[in-house]
């Protein structure tokens, strides 16, 4: 467990580096925005050393990542050491508790990761990100290396890989514990952040637990709805996590495929993928919101020190989403420049308000690009473009995945928009004259029409939305435009709430990103399938379980506040039932689902390589006498996951290059085409592979060896049974190239009589 002291040492490294900074840009905040510290220091850091080399080619070294770290700090607290200490000082309490929550939490996950959950890189795309996250550790330049395409970049969304890799050197950690230590580095970044917001917004220490309990803690409600009262436990159901996960299928005759992923699933599932790694940074961006909210000083477009920093740091904040997880930037942006908006109207009360917030969306959106230009001129997306969606969710599927999220946050707009009507003066009917009596009844029956045609409007919607199969579009923007609208009211209050502002904003930005999947989609490679939307309901699903999840957390709060306070202890006592169905009906998932998932782990180690070690032998030695002998991003060559065949997902293919650094021929054909649409050569490749292992002609293995550079040919278990149906065809390596490793380890036999396996790499 040394790694792990030893990454957690960089991670408070980092945040107490670019602490001058966080209390600077979020000084409105109570906890100075020490929540989000770790997340803004590891993207200060990763994101300077991403500058210098895209540039120069000198980022293959940890000294580049320290040398920015021990800069940025120095200079940081140089600047602002007494008022650093100060805030510090001031929010000493709440801060130690986030530190607490973030430490609880990464041992957590660590312990589960090491003797719960299976530590090895053994399914679904964990090869993928293995791969992608060496790539990074190991490139000298950026964009990184292909490592399943040699000659080639990658063309991805890479940083939040080269973020983690950047904590790996800094460390000294092997990429394949490095692996493991993300995956639990990030649920601790989620609940530290997330209580910091919720601390802010509360300003109740208690209260605040609530949001990362609905955000990172507990799962959907479709295990407590559907799975256990159809009787699978996890006990007799294969992966019974799973499901979970595949909820909304769309009302068509054909199941249509999508994926709804929570949090807590991911933390469990083991992908290190894009849409995992986006969560601390979109965390960071609403800290960064709340920051520009609860502000008293005026933000002004023009130049000046407070407001550039804070438009800068806000801009590589976004604009950092878009190369980490592209699917996040927009809706980030646009609450950013919610929070901006908002702000300004509450700091400026002449009629041209508006000028300066739009002035600095503005700014914001062109810097956010800006920042990150190398990315964009090395980035080539597949997107095909924009379509219209048929097929909507069915309701009740969708209230198994964010149903009870969006019930509270109506239920605090309800409360709320009760709370804010505006109060007629009320006078003593027997004061009242009989003009003043007849103008009141004429007042009252008015308003009784009025709310009648309103209910009136609203069935024929309702109705009309049932018929049409919209009744989750319909709810969607119903809570959503109610929220922007009970905004302007708290806005016009005489004393504006702005933690209701912040929640309202939240709640807005999260109906609309789950509205999104429900009118439109991104036609991508799935485009024509039943699963033609899958994508875009995942990805945008996923940011409004964040978005709602942290809102429906500070709704149950409010609620019950308001409702207490104002009405009815009754009915306070109502929203808190709620919240506890909420956290009963989700912590079903969280409590069975560690253990169904794909394997007990054996190896009791964060190292990946341990759990390979026992699975499979002969790699094992092969990868490490490649780590310990082969230079990185030299060129290899193994077998292919043939999306044709359908070898895709399959950990056997493409492990050498994921787990060496190394740079293959080609790793996984579909995922490729995924990455670089219909290009030619992947297809070219494929058939080039299978024609060097299979032919039995010397000479043209060499010579298709020597086309690709390829120094190293691997021969193990999976080369075998892939293309090793003539015995000629990879004994011939042995002819006109030399053995540079082998290993022989126990094996089954035909009928599983015991013998032996002989597993080689070859080199010129």
């Amino acid at each position: 467990m040394i790694d792990a002291v030893r990454w957690v040492i960089i991670l408070e490294a980092l945040a107490l580096a670019f602490m001058p900074l966080t209390c600077w840009l979020l000084r409105s905040l109570p906890d100075r925005g020490y929540g989000a510290a770790k997340i803004a220091g590891l993207l200060a850091v990763t994101y300077v050393s991403w500058l210098i080399g895209s540039v120069i080619p000198i980022a293959s070294s940890g000294v580049l990542p320290y040398a920015v770290l021990l800069v940025g700090g120095a200079v940081g607290w140089w600047l602002a050491l007494d008022e650093t200490i100060s805030s510090l000082r001031d929010a000493g309490r709440v801060i130690a508790l986030e530190e607490v929550l973030f430490l609880t939490t990464f041992i957590a996950w660590s312990l589960l990761r090491a003797y719960v959950i299976h530590p090895g890189i053994t399914h679904t795309e964990q090869p993928m990100d293995m791969a992608l996250l060496n790539a990074s550790i190991h490139a000298s330049s950026y964009p990184a290396y292909d490592p399943w395409m040699s000659g080639h970049t990658i063309n991805y969304y890479y940083l939040g890989y080269l973020m983690y890799g950047m904590l790996a050197k800094l460390s000294g950690v092997a990429p394949t514990v490095a692996f493991n230590l993300a995956l639990s580095t990030i649920p601790a970044l989620v609940v530290s952040a997330t209580y910091g917001v919720a601390y802010a917004l509360t300003r109740r220490l208690w209260w605040a637990v609530l949001a990362p309990v609905f955000v990172a803690v507990i799962g959907n409600w479709h295990a407590a709805f559907v799975q256990l009262p159809a009787g699978e436990t996890p006990e007799k159901t294969f992966w019974w996590f799973w499901p979970s996960t595949r909820v909304i299928g769309g009302l068509c005759p054909q199941q249509c495929s999508t994926i709804t992923e929570f949090p807590y699933f991911s933390f469990l599932l083991g992908d290190l993928h894009a849409h995992v790694m986006a969560l601390p940074e979109a965390l960071l961006c609403i800290t960064i919101g709340c920051g520009f909210l609860f502000s008293t000083d005026r933000l002004e477009p023009r130049w000046n020190p407070l407001t550039a920093g804070r438009i800068a740091c806000a801009a590589v904040a976004v604009g950092a989403l878009f190369a980490i997880n592209s699917w996040d930037f927009p809706i980030y942006l646009l609450l950013l420049a919610g929070c901006v908006g908002a702000h300004a109207y509450l700091a400026d009360d002449s009629p041209t308000w508006w000028r300066a917030p739009l002035a600095i969306a503005a700014i914001l959106s062109v810097a956010s690009v800006a920042a990150f230009t190398p990315f964009y001129l090395n980035y080539r997306s597949v997107a095909k473009g924009i379509g219209f969606v048929n097929t909507p969710s069915d309701f009740w599927q969708f209230a198994q995945v964010l149903g009870f999220f969006v019930l509270l946050a109506a239920i605090f707009v309800a409360v709320l928009g009760v709370l804010l009507q505006p109060a007629d003066a009320v006078e003593d009917e027997e004061e009242m004259t009989p003009r003043a009596a007849a103008t009141e009844a004429g007042q009252i029956q008015a308003w009784t029409s009025s709310n009648i045609a309103t209910i009136a409007i609203v069935a024929a919607i309702v109705l009309l939305s049932i018929r049409l199969n919209l009744e989750v579009l319909v709810v969607l923007l119903g809570v959503g435009a109610g929220a922007l609208l009970l905004l302007y009211r708290v806005l016009n209050t005489p004393e504006p709430n702005r933690s209701d502002a912040v929640a309202l904003l939240l709640i807005a930005a999260g109906c609309l990103a789950a509205a999104v999947p429900e009118v439109v989609y991104l036609k991508d490679v799935f485009q024509g399938g039943t699963d033609y939307r899958m994508n875009t309901v995942f990805k945008f699903d996923y940011q409004a379980w964040l978005l709602l999840g942290l809102a429906a957390s500070y709704s149950a709060y409010r609620a019950w506040e308001v409702l207490r306070a104002y009405f009815s202890t009754q009915l306070g006592w109502v929203v808190l039932g709620v919240t506890a169905a909420v956290v009963l009906a989700g912590g079903v998932y969280t409590w069975d689902a560690p253990h169904s998932t794909a394997q007990a782990g054996t190896a009791n180690s964060l190292d990946a390589l341990a759990s390979l070690k026992i699975d499979n032998p002969g790699d094992y030695g092969m990868v490490r006498w490649l780590i310990a002998h082969a230079p990185a991003k030299t060129v290899e060559l193994e077998a292919i996951g043939s999306a044709t065949h359908g070898d895709e997902f399959q950990a056997q293919f493409g492990r050498i290059a994921g787990f060496t650094g190394l740079s293959a021929v080609m790793g996984w054909e579909g995922h490729e085409y995924q990455w670089r649409g219909s290009d030619p050569e992947i297809g070219t490749r494929v058939a080039d592979v299978g024609t060097i292992y299979t032919t039995s002609n010397p000479q043209t293995a060499a010579t298709l060896l020597r086309k690709y550079g390829v120094r190293y040919v691997v021969v193990g278990q999976t080369e075998r049974t892939v293309y090793g149906q003539s015995s000629k065809g990879l004994a011939k390596f042995g002819s006109f190239m030399r053995v540079a490793y082998h290993i022989t380890y126990p094996a089954s036999g035909p009928a599983g009589a015991p013998t032996t396996q002989t597993d080689t790499i070859y080199t010129w």
